[in-house]
């Protein structure tokens, strides 16, 4: 209890710096602590899966067109042959995701359940409830799918189709899927109680169609395969043989293609990070999450530098203390047990403060928080996370200026001589903290400026076509096959070209989009060398042009028809296939399954993917019947006039889709979300960058209050013998801004280095140059500045008796 009076004495005798480091160490705690929800959530993902180490997802690799990609998807021979032509193998399971257009529940006599879609559906075997450990509610596990349109459904989709009956009685109940498809419940499970990737409520039984299917050729990202493992086996001897089988079945089919495909084995605990092949669950990039790792340990430690550099600034004001004490027989060891006593008090104290920024973060910056993370806290490893640490960041802070104090000697320091005493070296030591404070800043800010610099351009760059005042909307997909609906749009079309907020319409793909196809085309010249390149398609009838001003350079538009009659190029599609110019291309045929087609336009060059991908070849087919898609040029310029515009758009769409909800995309919306990563992640450096500069302000800010204390009576001198206020402000500040300086000088041939890997990765980008590193060194210098004037400015102008008074 004497310790703990003692200590908040000192904390309120020093008031001001006990309120910096508390600042300082809440900050760079609570930075780590968020991090820390967000990365240990993402690596919680299957964790809990039984015997998880022999489970492997199978994934494809293509080779087309110089290009390289990944597909989640293997063709669906995969699982028999596992079965039956692979050893090693303890069971695998096929999956076929599948989204339902319609859902239909009697209830009871008075009483049904209907939805117009159920997505995120399985088709699959009895062996996927070996695969994830479920916990069964009704029926059993090893029969449940055993015959034909059967299923198996969660706890919570059950008492959604059927609420307030217990799962046994959901049992031999029916739900009718898209108006005709018949299931019978055989199953209830309950809904996973961890983080998993396998978040289906719905599973449903092969047909015969599913079952035998024996197409090597075509692999669907919809088309999952997993193995388990038996005991001792290696997975790469099971993958070469596996490459070998689908190699010899599927050559054909590849060698049509001009492609190459190969097959590799993920480990269940790497599928929450398989970014490159896609999950109907959300994934994690461990780049980011290792990036979100390497910014918290930055930030920590330079809240641990801040406290230290604090905790050395004030040995001298403690000097005469610590020689009593010694004098009275403290040790070397309870002098630093003191002083990491005092330390963990801080920590605490600033760890409960952390808390209340982590809340505030995480009310304000919750599109950033990983959907599910607080359904699945793990109460246990967050308490023992916090105690190591709370332990570790005042092991952190407090043992080196607990080591520091315990060398004192104590005759020296009752005779006066603090800093001698304690040695030459701390100067340079905290000189060296303030510069690595401020080397680390001077990273994160010419990183912002450089990613912020990189977004603007992505954002406002021409794309080659004008998205200004254009917007889509998506034809509902199910009324493609519905009778009655399956011309309906076009004449919506017709509809919405007649009214004046509508400047122009086509049906087709957008032009800048996520989603692609593509196929192999070829083009033989006069002598018959044959070309051949992939072409980007783009389905789109005659309008699609003039809705975004696209330039025919050469012929003319494409003519709608039910099949695909003629093309039009864009300008790399046509350098591509060996044409001089535009008009060369024209008349040309060019071939695609051994089909020849005349080229008849040519239009100008624009980018249909982000700014990672070079400009693509793009072919413009108009086939009547794949136009999924309207686009929309508004008449009105200034965008104040749009909303009333879509609302007028909205009510003719009712009209003829009145169940469907309707949603107008802006092209702004579309460059946004297809550059949503990058947005987070200059957000959170951003962030960090606030952070930095804050801790190291904090730092400066305590450090040149000290050393105005402790020079106020040379400032007295000084200004008794005619220095003016400039002069004594610089003086109190020069020291500090040669170290900023020398931050900024060492930071800069770094903060390059990153600066380029990261722009690398686009095909097109900003240049990077000197006027990015002037500019955040000028910044970092004006902030040090503004930091350390205040005190220099309040020590300038002091009445210079009042700091001599005492002598």
């Amino acid at each position: 209890m004497k310790f703990l009076t003692l200590t908040f004495r000192q904390f309120w005798r020093n008031r001001l710096f006990t309120a910096l480091n508390i600042i300082g160490l809440s900050v760079g705690i609570s930075a780590s602590w968020i991090v820390y929800r967000i990365v240990s959530f993402e690596n919680s993902f299957n964790t809990q899966i039984k015997d998880k180490d022999l489970i492997h997802q199978i994934v494809s690799r293509f080779e087309f067109d110089g290009k390289e990609s990944g597909n989640a998807g293997v063709p669906t021979p995969f699982k028999t042959m596992f079965e039956n032509d692979i050893p090693g193998i303890d069971f695998s399971v096929a999956v076929f995701r599948k989204n339902y257009q319609t859902v239909k529940v009697i209830q009871n006599a008075k009483a049904q359940f209907e939805a117009d879609f159920e997505a995120n559906a399985n088709i699959t075997t009895s062996n996927y409830f070996k695969l994830v450990n479920y916990s069964w509610l009704a029926g059993s596990p090893e029969k449940c799918l055993n015959e034909p349109k059967t299923m198996v459904l969660t706890d919570k989709k059950a008492q959604l189709y059927f609420p307030n009956t217990k799962p046994i009685d959901v049992l031999g109940r029916v739900v009718t899927f898209n108006d005709s498809l018949n299931y019978t419940i055989t199953g209830v499970v309950k809904t996973l109680e961890y983080p998993a990737d396998f978040n289906s409520e719905l599973f449903f039984s092969f047909n015969k169609k599913n079952r035998d299917n024996d197409n090597w050729g075509s692999t669907s990202s919809d088309n999952l395969v997993f193995v388990k493992l038996k005991q001792g086996t290696e997975i790469a001897n099971v993958m070469k043989l596996a490459n070998a089988i689908a190699t010899k079945n599927s050559a054909e089919k590849l060698k049509e293609w001009k492609a190459k495909r190969w097959h590799l084995s993920i480990p269940l605990s790497e599928i929450h990070f398989a970014t490159d092949y896609g999950s109907n669950s959300r994934q994690a990039s461990k780049t980011v999450l290792n990036t979100l790792l390497g910014i918290a340990g930055f930030l920590l430690l330079l809240a641990a530098i801040n406290y230290i550099n604090m905790a050395i600034a004030q040995i001298p004001s403690r000097a005469k203390e610590i020689g009593i004490r010694k004098t009275l027989g403290s040790s070397k060891g309870s002098l630093i047990l003191r002083f990491l006593g005092e330390t963990l008090i801080l920590v605490l104290v600033s760890f409960g403060f952390s808390l209340l920024l982590t809340n505030v973060f995480f009310h304000f910056f919750d599109f950033s928080i990983p959907k599910g993370m607080f359904e699945f806290t793990d109460y246990q490893s967050i308490a023992f996370f916090s105690v190591a640490f709370i332990l570790l960041v005042t092991l952190l802070t407090g043992i080196y200026p607990g080591i520091i104090i315990s060398r004192f000697q104590p005759v020296e320091i009752l005779k006066g001589s603090t800093i001698s005493t304690v040695g030459g070296g701390l100067p340079s030591l905290k000189k060296g903290l303030i510069i690595f404070q401020f080397f680390v800043a001077n990273v994160f800010i010419i990183g912002a400026f450089v990613m912020s610099k990189q977004l603007n351009f992505m954002i406002h760059k021409e794309l080659g076509f004008d998205q200004n005042a254009v917007v889509t909307i998506d034809v509902p997909y199910k009324y493609f096959e519905m009778e009655g609906y399956k011309d309906k749009h076009f004449t919506l079309k017709q509809e919405l070209k007649a009214m004046k907020e509508v400047k122009a319409v086509g049906l087709g793909n957008p032009l800048l989009s996520n989603s692609f196809s593509s196929n192999t085309y070829g083009y033989s010249d006069s002598k018959g060398k044959l070309v051949e390149q992939s072409l980007y398609r783009k389905n789109a009838d005659e309008a699609i042009q003039k809705v975004y001003d696209l330039k025919l350079l050469a012929g003319r538009n494409v003519t709608m028809a039910d099949t695909v009659r003629e093309y039009v190029l864009n300008e790399t599609a046509v350098k591509g296939f060996g044409f001089k110019t535009p008009q060369d291309a024209i008349g040309k045929f060019i071939t695609e399954q051994g089909k020849s087609i005349p080229i008849v336009g040519v239009v100008n060059d624009f980018h249909s993917a982000s700014f990672y991908d070079a400009i693509n070849p793009i072919v413009f087919v108009a086939d009547k019947n794949n136009l999924s898609c309207f686009n929309l040029k508004l008449s009105a310029t200034d965008s104040k006039e749009w909303p009333l515009a879509i609302e007028k758009i909205k009510a003719v769409w009712s009209q003829f889709y009145p169940k469907e909800a309707f949603k107008a995309v802006f092209y702004e919306e579309v460059i946004d979300e297809l550059y949503e990563s990058e947005q987070q992640m200059a957000m959170i450096v951003n962030l960090a960058t606030f952070i930095t500069i804050l801790i190291s302000c904090l730092g400066l800010f305590g450090l040149s209050t000290f050393a105005t204390i402790q020079r106020s009576k040379e400032i007295g001198i000084r200004k008794v013998l005619g220095a003016s206020a400039n002069s004594i402000i610089a003086l109190l500040s020069k020291d500090f801004l040669i170290l900023v300086l020398i931050g900024f000088i060492l930071a800069s041939p770094f903060a390059y280095y990153l600066a380029k890997m990261w722009l690398d990765k686009f095909v097109f980008h900003i240049p990077i140059t000197v006027w990015f590193f002037m500019i955040a060194g000028l910044l970092a210098l004006v902030i040090a500045l503004l930091t350390v004037s205040y005190q220099a400015i309040k020590a300038a102008l002091m009445n210079p008796v009042t700091s001599l008074k005492t002598e």
